[in-house]
């Protein structure tokens, strides 16, 4: 059995079609349907009578979906199915198509299919061993399915029953219904690559973006990696989903009002009535801005193209020739592509150019972005409605599916202060840090300026403001004042040390709370309308700020070491 909650995870079948079940009235309604749905979108050009319907993936532009009837007809003789067990099922898929995506239609399809083989075309004394298959379900590669994937099966032959209202159903409907109720869904968290492994990533993606840019590379790589590189800034800053950002069209960059936005394909906008407004135009900074421009117009002569990232550009890049023919429609660029051009990025760049391996399981895929993402939205203290407009969410619940990495925003947040700084800094994919910063060189050996002294002797270092007024919490925290000798700084590393370990353990404690805070606002409706909540999300995503910038001045002077 597939496991399409791979596919789509925040939508299911409901369990209770809208109306009962009449022939006569559901060919009319149906007809009406499918006559509204290829007005509206230009798609199903099918007719009702025809047996093979070719949908398109709202996922993946350019990838068909299949739906073949025939394999339904041999159930018409049946006893306990009707002899327009083939019409009725048309009706239902369709009556499903105008609440749900075409891919969940089919999953809806294959379950009634996968039902009808277990129960022999639904016996009335198949109902038990139906309901044991279910709970023994494994996928093709022979591993247990999730429950949510049982319950969601489940869901499909329940709203089947109840659509069609077929006698049968009294014996399985029950039976279904109490398998349904005593599921127990684990929570469907995402896990991340350890944040170590993705501020690597972080790090040699941004480098070579620079060695593109600056150096006289071949168009090929440019062609190859630029949508990467698009992906990785884009994604992490804004929460879209792979197929979201895939289907970014041509014509997304908007500048107005001396600002630069970029417009999204928020694919739920249909499906969000009286719901949480989702964003679809969303602010951007100038570089990304001119990130992608510079992309379009190095695409541009390759032809048309429908998404920002040019596929008919990949065809021209790879040299094997045999990608042109891997895809039917070349004008659009779908998530698989993503998948495959990010593989390639690991070998090819990360493992070949710069000699970081990173283990299978610890990189990225595509959508885990979103997940880096809605960890920094939450670290700075943006409400968890908003989170949700800027995630595409209908509910602020669905963020109890994404996992809180707040561990690689703190890292990456130190870690880009410190180029800021402009102090030399490395990556190790150890706890080490070997490195003495030029600034912090200058200050032991240059010594005091022209007209100060020694004033105070500090645990670390020494004040040479006589009023010690002092410009930071601590004072080796990035105060102008504070000086420090070669020789402490070797005699003083452990207490260096200590100071990190105490700062770390600040910021561990204001994640806490923070991801805490956010979690009662997504389950409390009371404190989701207290506006106190949102000012001390705020407050304390402030303290966060000053003790990471605070982290990243102490950062400076470790010499190395385990921390």
């Amino acid at each position: 059995m597939e496991d399409y909650t791979k596919v789509h995870l925040d939508e299911e079948i409901p369990s209770l079609p809208e109306e009962l079940f009449s022939l006569d009235f559901a060919l009319s309604r149906a007809m009406e349907q499918l006559d509204t749905l290829k007005k509206n979108t230009g798609s199903y050009l099918f007719l009702i009578e025809e047996d093979y319907w070719e949908l398109e993936s709202h996922l993946q532009k350019g990838v068909k979906i299949y739906l073949d009837f025939s394999l339904i007809e041999k159930y018409e003789g049946f006893p306990e199915i009707p002899k327009d067990i083939k019409l009725i099922t048309k009706c239902w898929i369709i009556e499903l198509l105008t609440k749900v995506y075409p891919i969940t239609a089919k999953k809806g399809y294959s379950d009634l299919l996968r039902a009808l083989e277990l129960s022999n075309g639904f016996q009335e004394n198949k109902v038990d061993f139906l309901i044991r298959s279910i709970k023994n379900f494994k996928t093709t590669t022979g591993i247990k399915v999730t429950e949510q994937t049982k319950k969601s099966f489940i869901r499909s032959l329940i709203n089947f029953f109840i659509y069609t209202d077929i006698p049968v159903s009294d014996s399985y409907s029950p039976k279904l219904n109490e398998m349904y109720s005593k599921i127990r869904e684990k929570t469907r968290v995402r896990i991340l690559p350890p944040a170590k492994e993705i501020l690597i990533f972080s790090h040699y993606i941004e480098e070579f973006y620079g060695y593109l840019r600056l150096m006289q590379t071949s168009i090929d790589e440019k062609l190859f990696y630029y949508p990467i590189i698009i992906w990785w800034k884009l994604t992490t800053i804004i929460p879209l989903r792979a197929s979201e950002f895939c289907l970014i069209t041509r014509d997304c960059l908007i500048y107005e009002d001396n600002k630069y936005k970029i417009r999204l394909p928020r694919s739920k906008e249909d499906f969000n009535p009286n719901r949480i407004q989702i964003i679809d135009i969303v602010e951007i900074t100038k570089e990304i801005y001119f990130l992608i421009k510079d992309y379009i117009d190095l695409t541009e002569p390759y032809g048309h193209s429908e998404t920002l990232i040019s596929y008919r550009a990949l065809i021209f890049a790879d040299k094997r020739g045999n990608r042109s023919s891997l895809k039917v429609d070349t004008t659009y660029f779908h998530n698989g592509i993503l998948s495959q051009l990010l593989r390639r990025f690991y070998k090819n760049i990360m493992e070949e150019k710069y000699n970081q391996y990173i283990p299978y399981e610890n990189r990225l895929t595509p959508n885990l972005t979103r997940h880096i993402a809605f960890s920094s939205l939450m670290m700075q203290g943006i409400s968890p409605i908003e989170i949700a407009r800027l995630g595409g969410h209908k509910t602020i619940t669905a963020q109890y599916h994404y996992s809180f990495h707040t561990e690689y925003w703190v890292d990456s947040e130190v870690f880009n202060l410190m180029k800021k700084f402009k102090y030399s800094v490395g990556i190790s994919k150890s706890d080490n840090v070997n490195y003495i910063p030029d600034s912090i060189k200058l200050k032991a050996y240059l010594g005091i300026p022209k007209g100060k002294k020694k004033e105070h002797d500090l645990d670390i270092g020494f004040c040479i403001d006589k009023d010690q007024t002092c410009e930071t919490n601590e004072c080796i925290y990035g105060c102008s004042h504070w000086r420090i000798t070669p020789k402490e700084i070797l005699e003083k590393e452990h207490l260096i040390k200590e100071k990190l370990r105490k700062k770390r353990s600040n910021i561990n404690e204001l994640q806490t709370f923070l991801i805490n805070i956010h979690k009662q606002i997504l389950s409390d409706e009371i404190t989701r309308r207290n506006p106190s909540t949102f000012n001390l999300m705020k407050t304390k995503a402030e303290q966060l700020k000053e003790e990471i910038y605070e982290l990243a001045s102490i950062e400076m002077l470790n010499i190395g070491g385990e921390f």
